[in-house]
């Protein structure tokens, strides 16, 4: 984990008197969860796909232009293109 973030935990561990591991954990867990949403998504389906808004983070989302890349390149490796 990058040095700012540990740093972030480590006082946000003493300011709530919580062990660094509950912190982190916390921390850890919106990303985890934006990431379950996200995959749920249905491949060559574009409307499956969640978007996840993070408070101070902003908007993560799948652009249709880069799903339907992603999809045709997936689809060309298959047939043997590259």
């Amino acid at each position: 984990m990058q040095k700012k973030a540990e740093r972030i935990i480590e006082d946000l561990s003493k300011k709530y008197n919580k062990p660094k591991e509950v912190i982190r954990a916390i921390v850890e867990s919106q990303f985890l969860c934006a990431k379950q949403e996200m995959i749920k998504g249905e491949f060559g389906n574009i409307k499956s796909y969640s978007n996840v808004r993070f408070p101070h983070i902003g908007m993560f989302y799948a652009s249709p232009q880069l799903i339907n890349r992603l999809y045709h390149l997936i689809e060309s490796n298959k047939n043997g293109k590259s």
